[in-house]
């Protein structure tokens, strides 16, 4: 029999088999291609999951939780603090170029304000987003989301 089709169902699993197979999205230094892989962590582990949670009990919870609100908003405007301070050092997650680490961001913090953040605090990342925006393939995929 041949070999078992692969079935991925995480986004950060996903992102990297694909940039893994096609040899792109991955910077071909070393220490860039780490600092892709922490980036990228980043997201999964927190980021995702504290914009989540801000946004869900912020905009979706039967009743208001402020200990919760304040907990996952604080968090949400943390991390995009620390994101705030490396794009102040480079031009992209991983360094010098565009990563699946910035792909993973992108998606969260596009939509910051779903999480209480406001980026016009954190002009690297403002920034760091209108430059994916501006990307052809970020609006074609963007486009189709709309149809």
């Amino acid at each position: 029999p041949g070999a078992q089709p692969l079935s991925l169902s995480e986004s950060g699993a996903i992102l990297l088999y694909l940039a893994q197979k096609y040899g792109a999205l991955l910077p071909e230094d070393p220490r860039e291609y780490q600092r892709a892989m922490e980036y990228l962590f980043l997201q999964v582990a927190s980021v995702g999951p504290m914009f989540g949670q801000a946004g869900w009990f912020l905009r979706s919870a039967p009743e208001p939780v402020p200990l919760a609100i304040e907990r996952y908003r604080s968090e949400s405007l943390r991390l995009t603090g620390l994101l705030d301070g490396r794009l102040a050092e480079a031009p992209w997650l991983a360094g010098s170029s565009y990563s699946i680490a910035d792909i993973m961001h992108y998606s969260w913090l596009r939509i910051a304000d779903y999480a209480g953040v406001d980026l016009d605090k954190f002009p690297h990342v403002r920034a760091w987003v209108e430059r994916i925006a501006s990307r052809p393939a970020v609006q074609r995929a963007l486009a189709r989301l709309q149809n």
